[in-house]
């Protein structure tokens, strides 16, 4: 999907704009180029968090309930964080690379949402084990991004050489999380990719892996019902 979607974080409403964000930026319309100033006034402001669709797919499928406890593993930038903080009890945010995590906890406390959010730098994979069980677990793990090829034409000349490489530390986040999960809980794993060796293939091994202990849901349902998604 080309557009936008923004959502607004006091009143919880999603806008789709069928504009990128660079068709956007560089309208003729006067009209557009007001919004385009509104957007990026509101975004830094912490009143709007702008994503494109696909983006928003994995927190409209999570279903964070209030008073839930959230995990999210590879939490960086902190777009998809910031909506699980809406309804959440608790949201511990967490990413790998201390820079990332310095950036992460910056834009959550513009965004209003540090009173329930905790951020953390640790490896995904070895994420520590807490009395703490998460009712939800968010996965949006590293990946090669093939996905994004639409505006990094580039990375068609290395497509599937990535997704060999990143399979098995995407495994070890996701069992991971599974480990950190509650019974009864409920996990979203996400990439930016195509590759099924960072889809599928990561799936089949971690339900293998885990002997039965966890199945895969049928998402039909959740997306005709999303305003977003449907």
């Amino acid at each position: 999907c080309r557009g936008d979607v923004v959502k607004t974080l006091a009143g919880g409403a999603w806008w789709r704009l069928d504009l990128g964000r660079s068709a956007l930026k560089h309208a003729d319309d006067p009209a557009l180029r007001a919004l385009n100033g509104w957007l990026q006034a509101a975004a830094k402001g912490g009143g709007v968090v702008r994503q494109e669709l696909v983006s928003g797919a994995p927190s409209e499928l999570l279903g964070v309930r209030p008073g839930d406890a959230v995990l999210d593993v590879c939490a960086a930038p902190g777009s998809k964080t910031s909506q699980y903080c809406e309804a959440a009890r608790l949201v511990v945010a967490n990413d790998a690379d201390p820079r990332r995590a310095y950036i992460l906890a910056s834009k959550l406390r513009s965004l209003g949402c540090s009173s329930k959010c905790v951020v953390t730098c640790h490896r995904g994979q070895a994420f520590p084990a807490t009395a703490l069980k998460f009712d939800r677990v968010a996965c949006d793990v590293p990946c090669s991004g093939d996905g994004t090829v639409r505006k990094i034409p580039s990375l068609l000349k290395v497509w599937a050489r990535p997704g060999r490489r990143l399979h098995a530390l995407q495994l070890q986040i996701v069992l991971r999380g599974l480990r950190l999960l509650k019974v009864g809980g409920t996990m979203v794993f996400s990439t930016c990719s195509f590759d099924p060796l960072e889809n599928e293939a990561v799936v089949a091994a971690a339900l293998r892996a885990c002997k039965g202990a966890f199945v895969v849901r049928d998402c039909a349902s959740l997306v005709a019902s999303s305003p977003l998604l449907a």
